[in-house]
């Protein structure tokens, strides 16, 4: 249905609230963690096209949350990883980097994400200076 609207332009006036709220909406829904986290990845992703930063990085953070209990191959989520990040980076009340830095996906991908991983540590580190 995401894919669907988002082809034809239409994710922002049909369902843009439901994406956002994809964590609390599926709550009840009988899906295993992975399938969650897939779920909650697409619309991350759909919110990031429809330039929706602040709801994608929410989105993405739920979703590396829900993989903070599971082993997984952080490879997999490489792309999504930087996303998260970068949509953090771009959203004005993102405010905690840190919190996004203690993530065990975070803390895998640190040298192959070392550019975007600086950014987000200067912003940690450093005052409007």
């Amino acid at each position: 249905m995401i894919h669907f609207l988002q082809k034809n332009g239409q994710l922002q006036q049909v369902m843009i609230q439901q994406v956002k709220d994809i964590d609390r909406l599926s709550a009840e829904w009988a899906l295993k963690t992975d399938e969650r986290i897939e779920l909650y990845l697409i619309c991350a992703q759909a919110l990031e096209q429809e330039q929706d930063h602040t709801g994608a990085f929410k989105v993405y953070y739920e979703a590396f949350s829900l993989l903070e209990t599971q082993k997984i191959d952080s490879n997999k989520y490489k792309t999504q990883c930087e996303k998260l990040m970068i949509s953090a980076i771009k959203s004005p009340s993102v405010i905690n980097f840190e919190e996004i830095m203690l993530l065990s996906v975070v803390q895998d991908l640190k040298k192959t994400l070392a550019g975007v991983i600086d950014l987000v540590q200067l912003f940690i580190q450093k005052d409007m200076k």
